[in-house]
């Protein structure tokens, strides 16, 4: 979506660089922040900031940033949801959720290549398929591992969580086009 039109660097490697920089280091100070839903029920930014770093720069960008989160916290540092790290972690009853991550991210970044941050249906359907590619990859593991799992009431409470993260993604990069597009017509008056 931006990675052509936002530019940290004239060098090409080193802006690939400095935007993998940028969106691992979001996903690792964010992902682990959580909102309570209800009394029994919170949401963490995991799959936003992910996203946002997939949509924002494109497939590559958001699958290595995604890649290097995983590795990140599978090493030892508390990034993951609850503060949580470790290997076991990544490998537990919730490491398809993990997968699902860099599945993700990479279909969404690949879409977001050839999306506008202006078309809310196209941007919504590359936010609901890559949360939608999280959760079967997820639920498909954990199910492997706890094959009991009431999926409907372990999903349910999920929604309105998702919803939020899903609109907040599609107008953070909404507003983001607003800046660049603002930013690029003042260039063009130069």
């Amino acid at each position: 979506m931006f990675n052509q039109r936002i530019r940290f660097n004239s060098n090409v490697a080193i802006d690939f660089a400095l935007k993998i920089i940028l969106s691992t280091t979001l996903i690792c100070l964010l992902a682990p922040i959580s909102f309570d839903i209800n009394e029994e029920l919170s949401t963490t930014l995991q799959t936003l900031v992910i996203l946002l770093g997939a949509c924002a720069f494109g497939m590559r960008i958001g699958f290595i940033s995604a890649l290097l989160y995983i590795i990140i916290g599978a090493l030892g540092a508390p990034i993951f949801s609850e503060s949580a790290s470790g290997i076991d972690v990544v490998l537990g009853a919730h490491g398809g959720f993990f997968f699902g991550f860099l599945a993700a991210a990479a279909v969404a970044g690949f879409l977001s290549e050839r999306s506008e941050p202006k078309k809310f249906v196209q941007n919504l359907g590359i936010w609901m398929l890559a949360h939608l590619i999280i959760l079967v990859l997820g639920f498909g593991w954990m199910t492997s591992i706890i094959p009991n799992i009431p999926l409907g009431k372990t999903l349910e409470p999920l929604i309105p969580g998702l919803f939020i993260k899903i609109a907040i993604g599609i107008l953070v990069l909404h507003i983001i086009g607003r800046f660049v597009d603002r930013h690029e017509q003042r260039e063009a008056k130069l």
